[in-house]
């Protein structure tokens, strides 16, 4: 009997042994899970301030470009605006010209330049990112109308972008057309003037006019050699001009409308029509 009752003590013990040590156990689970629900807590709350910092960084930037291609696409309409009124104004002053010289023409000429004036100082007011997003249409207006005035940097800058604007499409006559001011521009005197380049300007624009069937292409032909072949009679180069003079009657006697064609001679007399070079007539020794 005391053997049996000692066992009995000791395995009391035992099991209050155990239990001590399962209540410590589990103690210490529930305060580490405590504790790991804090830190979760925490971390959590670290991790979601950081994603509302970033959600809302992404809705101011998203406002901010939203902004930004609004405020382009006003600027741009503005700009479209400005070249079409300088079209107006340089239509009506060809009117007038063709009115001839009296009191009322000559008094208007005044009034169109200032207000010419104006439009282009509006249309530096605008933002620069604005003149690389016009299309060639408007570049090539604008650089034409900076080049009347007398602005000749700026319009070889315009007359470039137009070219780089008009590569970016598939409309070949703006190709042209763009390339015809760009090489006009360089060849006006200035520091970046370049009558080398203003040439292989040319070349290239005949190029693309020659890589097209269509009947309009001839038309630009005309239009790059009459303005090629003026480019060089202002620039005092008469025995280049003359070269260009003869490729323009080639060019024009080979095509369809032939028949039509002006003779040499009656070509040679359109382009002797200024002070520095006679064309299809002896050198005076």
């Amino acid at each position: 009997m005391g053997n049996n009752s000692e066992k009995t003590r000791q395995g009391d013990l035992t099991l209050e042994l155990l239990n001590g040590r399962l209540d410590s156990i589990t103690e210490k689970f529930e305060l580490d899970q405590k504790s790991l629900l804090k830190r979760l807590g925490t971390w959590g709350g670290v991790v979601a301030l950081c994603l509302s910092i970033v959600v809302g960084g992404f809705e101011i930037y998203s406002r901010t470009v939203q902004k930004s291609k609004d405020r382009l696409a006003e600027q741009l309409i503005l700009a479209s605006e400005i070249s079409g009124q300088l079209l107006d104004y340089s239509t009506e002053i060809a009117e007038l010209i063709g009115q001839g010289q009296n009191a009322t023409v000559a008094s208007k000429y005044p009034l169109i330049i200032a207000q010419r004036i104006r439009l282009l100082n509006q249309f530096e007011e605008l933002d620069g990112n604005v003149i690389e997003n016009l299309n060639s249409v408007d570049l090539t207006l604008l650089s034409n109308e900076y080049s009347s005035l007398g602005y000749s940097e700026r319009a070889l800058e315009l007359a470039k972008l137009g070219v780089v604007s008009a590569d970016r499409g598939d409309d070949y006559t703006m190709r042209i057309e763009s390339r015809r001011y760009y090489a006009q521009a360089l060849a006006v005197s200035s520091p970046n003037r370049s009558l080398v380049t203003a040439r292989q300007i040319y070349h290239e624009a005949i190029n693309i006019a020659d890589s097209q069937e269509y009947l309009s292409s001839l038309n630009l032909k005309l239009g790059l050699h009459d303005s090629w072949i003026s480019t060089e009679i202002a620039n005092k180069e008469c025995d280049k001009a003359n070269v260009r003079i003869i490729k323009f009657y080639e060019f024009m006697h080979s095509s369809p409308n032939a028949n039509y064609a002006p003779t040499l001679d009656e070509i040679n007399q359109r382009y002797s029509q200024n002070p520095y070079c006679k064309f299809g007539v002896p050198l005076t020794p």
